[in-house]
């Protein structure tokens, strides 16, 4: 089993572990990869998980693991990225990079769903879909100029009966987040946790 540690907006030792018996949590898949540090060192964003928002196991005996690419307001440049690990070797296969399409500030992967041909993913900070070509590592970003990507206004979000707050005090804006790809890959469902239906 394993799990992956968000860097909201403090440091986080572990981005992604292996649970192993009794709870025990090892960095993997080892190396250079957990051992990013936004407070000494950016050094090689593209091969070390920055931000984590996510990982997927799929039926092939991968791990996909999704780099944000952001650590609260602040983009560190070249880091947001989808990583497919191979379970059976426990290495990096291959690191999907999001770079070419200039990412505009505030854009932050967030999810994923794994098709035979394409993954497709969640951009949370300005809404949006980002679809990458797996054979071709290709990219594109859609639906970012459409409401249904949006936070509708004027929702506010409330977990445990408080506002949940940003950085700078005001109520959060949680833009498109969840997504479901169905089994024959003809339909992918997304949209915001809050706001627009």
């Amino acid at each position: 089993m394993f799990a992956g540690f968000p860097r909201a907006l403090s440091d986080v030792s572990i981005s992604v572990a292996e649970i192993l018996p009794n709870n025990v949590l090892t960095p993997f898949p080892g190396g250079e990869w957990n051992t990013f540090n936004p407070t000494t060192s950016s050094a090689n964003p593209e091969n070390r998980f920055v931000n984590v928002n996510a990982v997927f196991t799929d039926s092939h005996d991968n791990l996909w693991v999704v780099d944000a690419g952001v650590i609260g307001n602040r983009t560190i440049r070249n880091s947001a990225k989808l990583v497919k690990i191979n379970l059976q070797t426990n290495t990096v296969e291959r690191v999907y990079s999001v770079s070419s399409l200039n990412p505009p500030e505030g854009f932050a992967l967030n999810d994923v769903r794994i098709g035979s041909r394409r993954a497709f993913l969640t951009e949370s900070g300005l809404g949006s879909v980002v679809i990458i070509n797996l054979e071709n590592g290709q990219v594109r970003r859609v639906l970012h100029t459409h409401s249904s990507t949006k936070f509708a206004d004027p929702t506010v979000v409330h977990m445990e009966g408080r506002v949940v707050l940003d950085e700078k005090g005001q109520p959060k804006r949680m833009p498109n987040n969840n997504l479901e790809l169905t089994p024959d890959e003809k339909t992918l469902f997304y949209k915001p946790s809050f706001g627009h239906n």
